[in-house]
C-alpha cells in the first residue's frame, strides 16, 4: 500500500511539474494594444535573486534616463571623498 501511494504521488509530482503556466497579458502589453504609437522595447530580465526571466518592457526614453542614473551613481562611488587622520 505503501509503494502504491508513493508511486502515485510521484506520478502526480511529475504531472504537476511538467505542466505550464498559462500566459496572462500583463499591464504592459495591454497598455502596449491600447496606444498603438508608443513604442517600447522589451528585453527578458532575471529579478536579482532569481533565476526565471521575466519580459520588460520599457520606453526608449525611460531607459535613457535608467542609464544616466546608473552612470551617475557610479561616478558617485568613484569619487575621492575626505581623506580621515
Amino acid at each position: 500500500m505503501k509503494r502504491v501511494l508513493f508511486v502515485f504521488g510521484s506520478m502526480m509530482l511529475m504531472a504537476a511539474c511538467a505542466s505550464t503556466a498559462q500566459k496572462r497579458p500583463t499591464a504592459v502589453a495591454r497598455q502596449d494594444r491600447a496606444h498603438p504609437d508608443t513604442s517600447l522595447i522589451c528585453e527578458m530580465e532575471r529579478p536579482t535573486g532569481s533565476n526565471i526571466q521575466v519580459r520588460v518592457c520599457r520606453e526608449p526614453e525611460a531607459i535613457q534616463a535608467q542609464r544616466e542614473a546608473a552612470q551617475n551613481a557610479v561616478r558617485e562611488m568613484e569619487r575621492p571623498g575626505p581623506k580621515k587622520m
